[in-house]
């Protein structure tokens, strides 16, 4: 209606309209707000039947695993921890294109698919899968991060990140079970190392910490340790070499 029609109207025929307008505009927003609801019930329910079908797929591989390595706690239960993470983290495993299937199933990040699904990776310290008896190590160069391994970081859009993925092992983790050698003037060379050689073989545990303003830094709450303890020590020639013997431990983590 322009404004010369407008202008014609009496008094109650624009109070009317008026009436209607903010009648309409009610149930307007009535409707966009049941929308909404019926939006949110619709995603709900395509996430519930995509948990459902996630699960009948690999409940059975899991069964599987699980039983098979039944006899070690830690792998059931590290089982058991992604299986129930699993449906937090669904929209993953999908195309990245949405156009693809043309549902928003919520997922906001610009990371690569190969960064999400890099939670379900394992990252081992140590294999010595191939190694007959007990591990040898000689650590010609006793530094700290050489003894405790270190946590390594990568650039991500301007700015350091790490996760477990970037923790590397050190000597006292591939002597563990077996015998680590050291010069004892190298080491004493490296006070902090030497340091944290006997707190480790004191306490049976390697931090792998970092030295930044004398604060430990610890990645997903998680510390890595391995049981140690002081075997012997020999010199040979001119050169003082200390042996310590690291006996089997179940190390943190996985």
């Amino acid at each position: 209606m322009d404004s010369s029609s407008l202008a014609k109207l009496t008094d109650e025929e624009r109070a009317d309209l008026v009436k209607r307008s903010e009648e309409l505009q009610a149930e307007l927003v009535s409707t966009m707000r049941e929308i909404r609801v019926l939006e949110r019930e619709s995603v709900e329910q395509l996430r519930q039947l995509e948990r459902e079908v996630m699960a009948f797929l690999t409940d059975p591989l899991f069964a599987d695993v699980a039983d098979e390595y039944r006899f070690n706690v830690e792998i059931v239960q590290y089982l058991s921890d992604l299986q129930k993470g699993l449906p937090d983290h669904l929209a993953d495993f999908f195309p990245s294109d949405e156009s693809q299937s043309g549902v928003n199933r919520g997922s906001v990040s610009t990371a690569p698919r190969s960064e999400h699904l890099a939670r379900y990776q394992v990252n081992v310290l140590v294999d010595h899968g191939e190694t007959d008896g007990a591990p040898v190590v000689f650590e010609r160069n006793p530094t700290l991060s050489n003894l405790q391994g270190r946590i390594e970081y990568r650039p991500t859009m301007g700015t350091l990140v790490t996760d477990f993925r970037e923790i590397k092992a050190g000597a006292l983790h591939r002597a563990n079970g077996g015998y680590l050698i050291v010069d004892m003037v190298d080491i004493l060379r490296n006070p902090m190392a030497w340091d944290m050689l006997k707190r480790a073989l004191n306490c049976g545990e390697i931090a792998i910490d970092t030295v930044l303003d004398n604060a430990a830094l610890a990645v997903a709450g998680r510390r890595w340790s391995a049981t140690a303890g002081a075997d012997s020590a020999e010199r040979e020639g001119h050169c003082d070499r200390a042996l310590v013997a690291v006996p089997g431990a179940d190390s943190g983590g996985s």
